[in-house]
């Protein structure tokens, strides 16, 4: 159970989203809300107001797509600690094409303890501190503005009714708030929080919640407007079920095009609507770093506007990709978006799972993202955040 800590309260009381279900063994995940239909109608709205954690009770599940099971491969390259700095081809090839930005400032196995940002922030979080937790928990994340929001409440609805036995904590942005600030401490004293709340647009806001949630008591992310197509139960293949998974990604593109970058950040690029992590994993941490770093760069240079840089590489899908692939190539390398281009099975690097393009993107119709039947489709996306009301450039977003 979620709790508030010092403000004593549950973030939410266990109440159930149609709990009311028939059969939860009903559950399928392409029997979608249609967009014209207003499922927020149809719930007890006061009800979900009084609520932020959704928790189901059923008991039993069934498959919702086709009962094939996908294939899936271990990545078992040569370790190495990155790239050799003399050896600038090799560099160039692995971590500048497509996009990538190697961090040449990263420490190996992602040490980041020196660092005065991230110092800080183990300071507050002396329970991050210790071991890395080595399942991922049974909790769903999802935010939105507020219970009043329109049209989304039959996509929670859905998360609920196919993952009986995880909570499902639903978040206001006001709930998000409170809750990062339980975790890391009031903007008056926390250089993460202070800078957090300078961050110009709500969805970079949103962006740094969701790698902050996973870090602080992990589980699985997922945007409002996704809704599944397998239960979480069945997204691991069964030949990694006994492995150490210490996160999930799948990817989002992969543009085989020369004009890739008109539409993505990255030439493979890891998708930020879904994601699945351990506790206090490294790749959050750098994340965390990185996301407050750039923002104090930019405050100290007055530049605190998107204007000056779009968020696809302050928060969002290109920032996010360049963190993985760093961590994969550091840890596990030499890892490039080479190794998981045209990826049609999932693949475990280390502790990380890396999922195919249909698994998180199907039914997109091209860069081989199959059909939302297919086998490997995990979740869909439907591309309605309150977002993309913003002027900001949202490519691959």
């Amino acid at each position: 159970m979620i709790k508030r800590g010092r403000y004593g309260l549950l973030l939410v009381v266990a109440i159930i989203l149609y709990v009311s279900f028939s059969s939860i063994s009903d559950f399928d995940g392409l029997n979608e809300p249609p967009a014209e239909k207003n499922y927020a109608d149809s719930i007890e709205r006061d009800q979900l107001k009084q609520s932020r954690v959704v928790q189901a009770t059923a008991t039993s599940t069934s498959e919702t797509s086709a009962s094939a099971t996908p294939t899936a491969s271990y990545f078992t390259p040569e370790k190495n600690n990155g790239p050799d700095e003399t050896d600038d081809a090799a560099v160039d090839e692995n971590d500048t094409e497509g996009g990538y930005k190697y961090d040449e400032t990263s420490p190996e196995m992602f040490n980041y303890v020196k660092d005065d940002v991230i110092a800080e922030l183990r300071q507050m979080l002396p329970s991050l501190k210790k071991n890395k937790q080595a399942i991922i928990p049974k909790t769903i994340w999802q935010t939105l503005k507020s219970f009043d929001s329109e049209g989304y409440l039959g996509y929670i609805n859905l998360w609920t009714k196919a993952n009986p036995g995880y909570v499902h904590a639903v978040l206001t942005d006001d709930d998000a708030e409170e809750f990062l600030r339980e975790h890391f401490g009031d903007e008056s004293k926390s250089r993460l929080m202070e800078y957090f709340f300078k961050l110009p647009e709500p969805v970079m806001k949103a962006d740094f919640f969701r790698y902050l949630s996973l870090l602080a008591e992990g589980g699985y992310y997922t945007d409002i407007d996704t809704s599944p197509i397998k239960p979480i139960d069945k997204w691991v293949p069964a030949k990694f079920k006994d492995s150490d998974i210490g996160m999930i990604v799948g990817i989002e593109a992969d543009p085989d095009r020369p004009d890739w970058n008109d539409y993505y950040a990255r030439r493979v690029q890891f998708c930020q609507w879904t994601i699945a992590a351990v506790p206090n994993h490294p790749i959050l941490w750098d994340m965390a770093q990185r996301i407050t770093k750039e923002t104090i760069k930019r405050a100290e240079t007055n530049k605190l506007d998107t204007r000056y840089g779009n968020v696809m590489e302050w928060t969002g899908p290109g920032v996010w990709t360049d963190a993985v692939m760093d961590y994969l190539d550091w840890n596990y390398g030499p890892f490039s978006w080479k190794n998981v281009t045209n990826l049609q099975e999932p693949m475990l690097v280390g502790d990380v799972l890396v999922l195919p393009i249909t698994a998180f993107s199907p039914g997109v119709g091209h860069m081989n993202s199959k059909s939302f039947d297919h086998p490997s489709a995990l979740v869909r996306h439907h591309f309605s955040g309150s977002w993309k009301a913003t002027t900001h450039e949202n490519k691959g977003h």
